[in-house]
């Protein structure tokens, strides 16, 4: 039978910089004969309800970039300016690189992996993105599944009178864009690399510059080198630069991800080995994995919210796959669903469970 609560949702809650696991003892769950989730194969669903944190941060890595504040917050990651960051502990945590491509586990097993992946190219005012990535082992062959980006950040804010940028509102008054510098001279298409009259707000990070015409802003390409004052796009703009011409960023953007909740499913068929993602109840990814084999369980022990390393010490995040967040409900059934009744809590039927947490507690 359910339980009706009332009352503040809680969790359980993997604060930013920490090292912390749960561990499904096989030992101690199974006694002679394996049951459950141990002994089955085949077509199943995974459901998660989980809230991520933000493991970017907000860095500082050129030289007119945001200076970093420390924020008491153990939903983001301290911010630095790139250029001590060696003196920060939340770098020998989780340095720069690893943060663009931090994993967090959702589930771990020899033949199944679960995970929240950042998808950001650079952390200069810009939190974390996740995308979702599974794992899977059939018939001793390992294939990858990503979906596209599907927890991201807010992007616009109101337009701020009192501000010093004038330039990257749109029509309703909001700004999603900054003016960071100016097109220094005349350049004929296509443009693959152009002088600005400054840099500073630039670095080699993968940034995206955007020109404006309106209220409408267009990309002129991503950042992949600086010289002096020039510089240099991944790929060559298709128009012409004129003198003068403003060029933009985005605009700051917020985590707002980190005070709100998200349904991750995954769902498995054995009738043709398909793999479907979803979030919020949408569909966001399906392919097939090309084994002809059927999926099963390991008889071993399980880990949620870290992989089994328990590494300790610099980097440890990257090595243990740290989840950082908050884990409401997970549930694995022996089904395969195509569609969820509703996002803020898991009802699996009870004679389909394989795995049942439920981590919430009330205030009644």
């Amino acid at each position: 039978m359910y339980d009706v609560l009332v009352g503040k949702q809680r969790s359980l809650v993997f604060p930013v910089m920490c090292n912390g696991r749960i561990k499904v003892d096989y030992a101690k769950n199974v006694a002679t004969t394996n049951f459950g989730i141990y002994d089955h194969e085949g077509s199943f669903t995974f459901e998660a309800i989980l809230t991520p944190y933000d493991v970017n941060g907000i860095c500082r890595l050129s030289s007119g970039g945001t200076i970093p504040t420390v924020r008491d917050s153990k939903k983001i990651m301290p911010g630095y300016n790139l250029s001590n960051a060696s003196n920060h502990q939340s770098n020998k945590y989780l340095n720069i690189g690893n943060r663009l491509t931090h994993k967090m586990t959702l589930f771990h097993s020899t033949s199944l992996k679960i995970y929240l992946v950042n998808t950001t190219l650079h952390n200069e005012n810009l939190p974390a993105e996740y995308k979702i990535q599974v794992s899977m082992t059939i018939g001793g062959a390992t294939e990858t599944f990503d979906s596209p980006t599907v927890i991201s950040s807010n992007l616009s804010r109101l337009f701020d009178y009192a501000g010093s940028d004038t330039e990257g509102f749109d029509r309703t008054g909001k700004i999603n864009y900054e003016q960071i510098t100016r097109v220094n001279g005349n350049f004929s298409a296509p443009v693959s690399s152009f002088d600005v009259d400054s840099v500073a707000r630039l670095h080699t990070s993968s940034q995206t510059l955007y020109i404006r015409d309106g209220f409408d802003f267009t990309s002129i390409g991503r950042v992949t080198g600086i010289s002096s004052n020039t510089v240099t796009l991944g790929a060559a703009y298709s128009s012409a630069l004129s003198d003068n011409t403003k060029i933009f960023l985005e605009a700051t953007r917020e985590p707002v991800y980190v005070n709100s909740f998200y349904h991750i499913a995954l769902t498995y068929s054995k009738t043709n080995n398909t793999i479907t993602l979803f979030c919020n109840n949408r569909q966001v990814f399906q392919d097939t994995h090309s084994n002809s084999g059927t999926f099963a369980f390991d008889q071993e022990d399980f880990y949620i919210g870290a992989n089994n390393n328990a590494s300790r010490g610099d980097n440890s995040a990257s090595t243990n796959e740290q989840f950082m967040g908050e884990l409401h409900e997970l549930a694995f059934t022996n089904i395969r669903r195509d569609e969820f009744s509703g996002y803020s809590n898991l009802l699996p039927n009870l004679n389909n469970t394989l795995l049942y947490l439920r981590f919430e507690e009330v205030d009644v």
